[in-house]
Order: C-alpha cells, then structure tokens, then sequence
C-alpha cells in the first residue's frame, strides 16, 4: 500500500470512528431519557461530550498519521505519543464523570471543568518540555547519507570476501585494512548527535560508499596489484579521516 493510499485509509477510519462515537453519543441519551425527564442542561451536555468525542478521535487519527512512514514529524514525537493518549484520555473520562455527576450549570461543576482543562493543558507543556529535552543534541544524519554503521556493514562484506583462502598476500593486507576502518567505524563515531549535522562527515561518508562501490567490481584472486595497493591506501586514509572526525566532535563545541 503506498503512502497517499495509507493516509487516505487512517483518514476516512478516524472520520468514520468519530461519526459512529458521535451517534452512539446523541442516540443513548436519547433513547435512554424521555424528553419528560430531560433537564434543562440535556442537549449541552450531550454538545460537551460530542466535543470530547472529537478530541479522542482527533488524538487517534493525528498519532497514528505521525507514525506513518515518510511522514514529517518532530523528533522524539513518538516517544510521548503513548503518555500523551493516556492524558487525553483520562481527561475526556474525567470531564464526562463531571458531567453525568455535577449540576451542569452550577458554579462547582464549572470550576471543576476549568481546574481540569488548566491540568491538562498545563502537563502537555511539560511533555512537551520532556520531549524537547530528550532530543537534545540528538539529530539525525540525513536520509540521503548513510550512517557509520550502515557504512561498516557495507565494509564487512567486502572485508570477508577479500579473505579467503586463495587471496593472495596483497588482498589480504587490503582486507586488513578494510578491517580497521570497519572498526572505528564502529566504535568511534555516534549514530546521531552532531555528527548529523557535521559537513565533514557527509564528505567522509560519501567517500567511503564509492570505496565500496569500487570494492565490488575487485576480484578476490588474480588482482592487480597496483589497484589493490591504492585501494589500500584509500582505506587507511579513509581510517585516518574517520578518527580525525571522531576527535572532532568530541572536542567541538555544541
């Protein structure tokens, strides 16, 4: 199912879950009480829990649509996604016992009802607060360049199939190679953090995917020698670089 399709989809489920919870709404009270025993207050209380209605289906709706794939969305969105429903929720649930409960136009009820909007409203800034702390020099490397491990998982293919038996000393000195700069990638550069942001690293990350590509077409037996020599020493360089990089981000400024 391609996106426009998924988000078509979320969008009539979400329209149709909000127009069933608002019938069921207005036809159970209405069913339920004959218009003898209606208050005053009848049909503004069923408005108020209709509002509440759509709150509910319009959390459901926006967080499902944020976690769809491909979606723009603040970082760390999800994480507070669940805590966030369960506020919504409890809000909703609280504000209709208030209102099956309390005398809908006394002065109780309605201090009530504002003393629990002013919560709620208030922990959301908090959460939001939370989330912005959370993601606190956590930035993403871009879609469009590949991470430090995405890049050793490319050079540990290449580093195996260097190593076989039959390679010969030279082969195997570049899969050695290989190796080393497989390692720091590993261990020495983050996967998110300034690092995201960092040009130098882009550069480096772009070098290393064409060392790669020029890997593929290097035969493990019968190779030339002088090819396998400056890949090697592009290796190292690249190795060199990526410790250079490491050294720089810990001792930037953020």
């Amino acid at each position: 199912m391609n996106k426009p399709t998924e988000r078509r989809s979320l969008g009539i489920a979400s329209l149709v879950g909000h127009l069933v919870t608002a019938a069921a709404v207005l036809a159970v009270p209405v069913i339920c009480i004959a218009p003898a025993h209606r208050s005053a207050c009848f049909w503004y209380k069923i408005a108020w829990t209709e509002f509440l209605a759509l709150l509910l289906w319009a959390y459901l709706g926006g967080a499902f649509w944020f976690l769809l794939p491909g979606t723009t969305r603040r970082k760390g969105l999800a994480g507070v996604l669940p805590v966030t429903g369960l506020l919504v929720f409890g809000y909703a649930i609280t504000s209709v016992i208030l209102v099956l409960l309390c005398d809908w136009a006394s002065r109780g009820h309605w201090v009530a009802q504002v003393v629990l909007l002013l919560g709620f409203a208030l922990l959301l800034v908090l959460f939001e607060f939370a989330r912005i702390g959370a993601v606190a020099g956590t930035e993403p490397i871009p879609l469009a360049i590949r991470t430090p491990q995405d890049l050793a998982a490319m050079l540990r293919l290449h580093e195996e199939r260097l190593w076989t038996p039959a390679s010969e000393a030279a082969t195997r000195r570049l899969s050695d190679a290989i190796k080393a700069l497989r390692e720091k990638l590993q261990h020495s550069l983050p996967e998110a953090g300034r690092i995201g942001q960092a040009q130098e690293y882009q550069d480096f990350a772009r070098q290393t995917e064409a060392f790669c590509t020029d890997l593929q077409n290097l035969p493990t037996d019968s190779a030339e020698q002088a090819n396998v020599a400056r890949l090697q020493d592009v290796a190292t360089q690249l190795a060199a670089r990526s410790e250079y990089i490491a050294s720089a981000l810990k001792t930037r400024p953020s």
